[in-house]
């Protein structure tokens, strides 16, 4: 039993403080066994494995994997690890495995990303290849390959060849992959197709026309083969013929299909809705009725209808002339029937003369013009038709708000001299709101005065809301172009004054970042030389967003890769890879072409009035020729006077300098009354840029020929 003493002597409390020291100093010890024991026993990555598809990976491959040798092994880094390398793009599927307890061994599992390279179709000649090729959404050609999207393309391809009248297909997919670059050919291949002739056309509904008169109409006959596509845009023509007839809300819909599978045939029934009858009339002016039936198709507002026909009419009116035109508008209603009515009083036809401003104070008239883009195209004419002028007001309006004058009033007088007018706008320009101070905090990397120059805003100018958030994303572009990463950028606004107001731009700063290693796939024939050579930064550059985007352009420039993506993967807070993926296109192009030619400059249109004789011409192109980005083409016309032969020789770099060079041999042979000629020659050319600012550019040719008569 424990007793707790109030009054205890020296002795017990002596007792107890030994009793806590030595309760203390075990639990001590029993905490520092096991922290060593955590130390000691902490799992280490000894070994880290890639497999690509299961083919070891290259080394340039394995600075893919963020974690590295010697670490600690933890699962959230390798969790990490993972949506990384995901991150890149590059691969559809990710696995890890872990060998070991104390000293690990970790196998990274990737499977590339697919893409579907070539698309064919392999079955009867009757079936069209391009509507099968534009109704594939699921699987296209430049596209990602998965079975998933082969699954969906074939219910896709099912689904055209059902409206191209092939119906109950069986379409099996084979397809080819090649290894290195993951690109897969796919080849569709469509049998056991049924067709279906149309036994029976029939009509139902308020029809209007005889039912010989509608079937005259389109093309789905009986007797034919029933195909869905050519059904649809019958029904679109039949919507129309009776939109012609003012039934501008009639309904035409295929109401029952009856098929007879025993004997391959079906019946079909039409419905006919015309709906009321809307009959547009214009009174008092020409105006084209296409102009207003639109409005009246759907079901709407009918007040609504009518004011949006009166503007129309008076827009109409002003380009024509009619500045001061009016509209009235009714509607009335009989039976089955309504009509929509228009009063157009036309007034006099003017001519517009020159535009002038007044009152305002900012603008001169020249810069008004210039801003707005009235073009003095005609002496003594504005250059603008009637409807632009009365639009004018709303642009001059948004102008000044642009610079700071949210209250700025517009309004549009002229001047009458017979059969001319003279517009002027008189402004009242308001008062102009200004930016008091502004300021940029938070700031380490760079210098407020560097940030204050990339942004339009400035001491003492015009404040406009919108520019403040074009200033914010300036400034976000400036820190990825000098390779920072993470910035986080508001702009405080407060009102200083009636008129002025303070700006403080709060930057919460990223950290820079250096490319650690570049990584480049997909290439086959391309050599990586003549990729890296268009590369705009380097490893161990900062990762500057300008940069990248000119390395994306310069490669998409080289004409020999249908696409090109870039994608950053970061690897640490300040470090990231620069993945480069491209895809190669076709190498060769060959084309036929035969036609007539005349002797001599023709005279006349009719053909027999000139001497004619047959002309044939060739051509085949090789592109990326030692995968050095160089083409090389072949042309050749051949006619019963004459022969000609061009070949071209084009890189973009000549012995390892960035120049375009050009190289075109020749040799022609034409036969004439009197003599015969042949030709000869070969030229040299090399297109360099000086300086992209100012837009300088060297072109330097040499030329060698030599004519034999």
């Amino acid at each position: 039993m424990l007793k707790f003493i109030r009054d205890s002597n020296w002795s017990s409390k002596g007792h107890a403080s030994l009793l806590f020291i030595i309760l203390f100093l075990s639990f001590l010890s029993v905490n520092l066994e096991s922290y060593s024991q955590t130390l000691e026993y902490s799992p280490i990555i000894t070994e880290i494995n890639l497999m690509i598809d299961d083919l070891p990976a290259s080394r340039e491959m394995k600075e893919l994997i963020p974690v590295k040798e010697g670490e600690s092994f933890s699962l959230r880094r390798i969790t990490e690890s993972i949506k990384q390398i995901y991150k890149s793009g590059l691969f559809s599927d990710i696995q890890v495995l872990k060998e070991g307890e104390k000293r690990i061994k970790l196998t990274f599992l990737l499977a590339k990303k697919l893409y579907t390279q070539k698309i064919v179709f392999i079955g009867s000649s009757d079936i069209p290849r391009n509507k099968l090729k534009e109704g594939l959404y699921a699987l296209r050609e430049g596209s990602s390959y998965s079975e998933d999207n082969l699954s969906k393309a074939i219910e896709e391809l099912k689904q055209v060849l059902n409206k191209e009248g092939f119906f109950q297909a069986e379409i099996k997919a084979i397809t080819e992959r090649d290894p290195a670059t993951s690109q897969v050919d796919v080849s569709f291949v469509i049998r056991s197709t049924k067709r279906f002739v149309i036994s029976k056309i029939s009509f139902t509904g308020e029809v209007l026309l005889s039912e010989d008169e509608l079937r005259k109409k389109i093309q789905t006959k009986e007797g034919k083969d029933f195909i869905p596509s050519i059904l649809e845009d019958d029904i679109a023509r039949l919507q129309e013929i009776y939109n012609s007839m003012d039934y501008r809300r009639a309904e035409v819909e295929v109401k029952e299909q009856i098929f007879n599978e025993k004997e391959g045939k079906i019946s079909l029934l039409i419905e006919v809705i015309p709906h009321e009858k809307i009959e547009i009339v214009v009174k008092g002016a020409e105006v084209p009725l296409n102009l207003l039936r639109p409005i009246w198709e759907a079901r709407i507002f009918e007040e609504w209808g009518l004011a949006e026909g009166r503007a129309k009419i008076i827009g109409y009116m002003r380009e024509k002339g009619h500045l001061f035109s009016s509209v009235n508008s009714s509607i009335e209603r009989e039976d089955n029937k309504i009509l929509v009515v228009y009063d157009v009083s036309p007034g006099e036809r003017y001519k517009i003369q020159n535009i002038s401003f007044k009152g305002m104070e900012y603008f001169t008239p020249s810069q008004i013009k210039e801003e707005l883009m009235i073009g003095q195209r005609i002496p003594f004419l504005s250059g603008i038709d009637g409807a632009r002028l009365f639009e004018l007001p709303r642009e001059i309006e948004f102008l000044y708000k642009n610079h700071g004058f949210p209250d700025t009033g517009v309004d549009l007088k002229f001047e009458m001299q017979g059969k001319k007018v003279k517009p002027f706008f008189f402004i009242e320009e308001g008062k102009q709101e200004k930016i008091k101070s502004i300021s940029v905090e938070g700031v380490y990397l760079f210098g407020q005065e560097m940030l204050l120059e990339q942004i339009s805003s400035v001491h003492g100018g015009a404040f406009f809301q919108p520019n403040i958030q074009k200033d914010i994303e300036k400034l976000e572009s400036f820190y990825l172009n000098q390779g920072v990463r993470g910035t986080e950028i508001s702009a405080e606004i407060q009102r200083m004054d009636e008129d002025l107001f303070s700006i403080n731009f709060k930057v919460k700063e990223g950290k820079k970042v250096k490319i650690e290693n570049i990584v480049v796939t997909g290439y086959k024939v391309t050599r990586k030389s003549t990729i890296l050579r268009e590369l705009s930064i380097r490893e161990g550059d900062y990762a500057r967003y300008d940069s990248i985007r000119e390395t994306k352009r310069k490669l998409e420039r080289l004409g020999i890769f249908t696409e090109v993506k870039i994608e950053e993967l970061l690897v640490s807070p300040d470090k990231e890879n620069l993945i480069i993926s491209v895809r190669e296109g076709e190498r060769n192009y060959a084309s036929l072409g035969l036609g007539l030619e005349t002797r001599n400059e023709p005279r006349s249109f009719a053909i027999w009035n000139n001497v004619v004789r047959p002309r044939g011409t060739a051509e085949f192109i090789r592109s990326n020729i030692f995968g050095s980005a160089a083409q090389a083409s072949l042309v050749g016309q051949i006619s019963l006077k004459e022969k000609r032969a061009v070949f071209s020789w084009e890189q973009p770099y000549f012995f390892g300098l960035p120049m375009e060079t050009f190289l075109n041999a020749w040799l022609e042979r034409e036969e004439r009354k009197s003599f015969t000629y042949e030709r000869r020659g070969i030229s040299l050319t090399g297109i360099k840029s000086l300086f992209k600012k100012e837009n300088m550019t060297l072109l330097t040719t040499l030329r060698l020929a030599r004519t034999t008569l």
